[in-house]
């Protein structure tokens, strides 16, 4: 399986910047990423709550949707962490600019 590095620089070639902006901290995980979206916030994010990057084993950011019936309106983004040391995920919630509102964990983490 490639690094997440040589990932991201694959994506970089297809994404544009976004992807080439993906932070150290993620590049040093192994993890595999679904969405670059919101990688430099995550990557900051793992360092502010303390989290060691090798722990993360894959990650993915989905948006957050408007319920309301007819609506495409993405108000956020969630990331999700899987982790070695935890059986659970530990989420990171975003606003719509990617900025980091909070981190909670389910499952044990």
């Amino acid at each position: 399986m490639p690094r997440l590095s040589t990932c991201i620089a694959i994506l970089a070639l297809v994404a544009g910047p976004v992807a080439a902006n993906a932070g150290p901290i993620l590049e040093d995980t192994g993890a595999v990423d679904r969405d670059i979206r919101c990688a430099p916030q995550v990557s900051q994010a793992i360092a502010q709550f303390n989290i060691d990057p090798q722990d993360v084993t894959s990650y993915s950011v989905l948006p957050v949707k408007q319920l309301r019936e007819g609506s495409n309106l993405i108000t956020g983004w969630e990331a999700y962490l899987n982790r070695k040391s935890c059986p659970g995920t530990t989420v990171i919630q975003m606003k719509r600019d990617c900025e980091v509102i909070r981190r909670y964990g389910s499952g044990g983490c």
